[in-house]
């Protein structure tokens, strides 16, 4: 079996959700200057959600079809898990980078998927302070710098405030929603939190979902 980070590895975990990452992509980039990197960020309502996956299909079909390099981040330090997702050692990773302990080019890591790099988020101390949103615009402007897309996988919002500024220094956020136990009440927080920073909804992703819509998804008739 090939490990999650050679080129079949990865295209493996993309291969359910390729169709419709190609449609996410298609209206994303259409939507863009043709001229700027997307700076997007992959949030849910709760742990669990299937944040991380979506975030790294999404990095792998936007390296596979987006014209640009990716970069794909983990920036929920409090419950990592794409490192062990793409098969990489947990650090060097954005912790060590906003530390000091690192440079960009240990912590940032190549693939086998052509143009698709990754910073997992690398090992917390429980002395770290969460990041503000001055501070992560200058480190998502270094990995751009060569004019690569930007995915970061955040922690839910509902749950940590520091999601907020994490968001709030990206372009836009794509909900992922789990078809198995979002409600519309867990949404409502979420959308309030993003519409108080003024931060754009770009799109949502249903996630597990094997039979249809939820019934609160589903246009009256």
């Amino acid at each position: 079996m090939s490990s999650p980070t050679s080129r079949s590895g990865l295209l493996d975990l993309l291969d359910p959700f390729g169709p419709t990452f190609a449609t996410l992509w298609t209206g994303l980039l259409a939507s863009a200057p043709s001229d700027a990197p997307l700076r997007l960020a992959f949030t849910a309502c709760e742990h669990g959600d299937g944040t991380t996956t979506a975030a790294t299909c999404a990095a792998i079909s936007l390296a596979l079809h987006g014209g640009r390099s990716v970069v794909l981040v983990e920036a929920n330090a409090h419950r990592p898990g794409l490192a062990q997702l793409v098969g990489l050692p947990a650090g060097p990773g954005l912790e060590e980078i906003r530390s000091g302990e690192s440079s960009f080019e240990a912590a940032v890591r190549t693939t086998d998927v052509p143009g698709l790099r990754v910073l997992p988020v690398g090992v917390p101390k429980p002395s770290s302070v969460p990041p503000r949103a001055a501070e992560l615009v200058k480190i998502w402007e270094r990995l751009t710098s060569d004019g690569s897309h930007l995915i970061v996988d955040a922690p839910p919002a509902p749950a940590h405030p520091q999601t907020v500024p994490i968001l709030a220094s990206l372009d836009g956020v794509i909900l992922v929603l789990n078809a198995r136990r979002t409600r519309r009440g867990d949404v409502r927080p979420v959308l309030r939190s993003l519409e108080s920073a003024a931060i754009p909804l770009l799109g949502t992703l249903l996630n597990r979902c094997t039979r249809g819509l939820p019934t609160w998804l589903r246009p009256p008739r």
